[in-house]
């Protein structure tokens, strides 16, 4: 597979992992994962400088080939997230630190 090193300054959300990202052993994302905006904040707040990213597409699993179908593919998984995190707190009322760990948790998952 070809492939490029990129500054995580330079990546694009669709863009796909050629080789693991890991930090002193522990994998940080896998090879062939599609970068999301998420990723990228998540990167620079773990200082990486740069990430291997495969130059072949591959329609099937390349979001750059399609990013509306990402797109919409995200947006359907972060709708089910927030409608069971909705059902899991539906029961807290007005506890002022329920609603702000709710709160945390919908921010939190608005980028993945």
């Amino acid at each position: 597979m070809e492939s490029v090193i990129k500054s995580v300054k330079n990546l694009c959300p669709g863009m796909k992992v050629d080789k693991n990202v890991e930090i002193r052993g522990a994998v940080l994302l896998k090879a062939g994962t599609l970068i999301s905006e998420a990723h990228i904040r998540q990167l620079q707040k773990w200082n990486i400088g740069s990430v291997s990213i495969s130059t072949q597409a591959d329609a099937a699993t390349d979001a750059a080939a399609d990013p509306l179908a990402s797109s919409l593919q995200h947006d359907e998984r972060y709708l089910q997230e927030k409608e069971r995190i909705e059902k899991l707190f539906s029961t807290v009322g007005e506890d002022k630190q329920m609603l702000f760990l709710k709160a945390s948790v919908l921010k939190h998952i608005e980028g993945h």
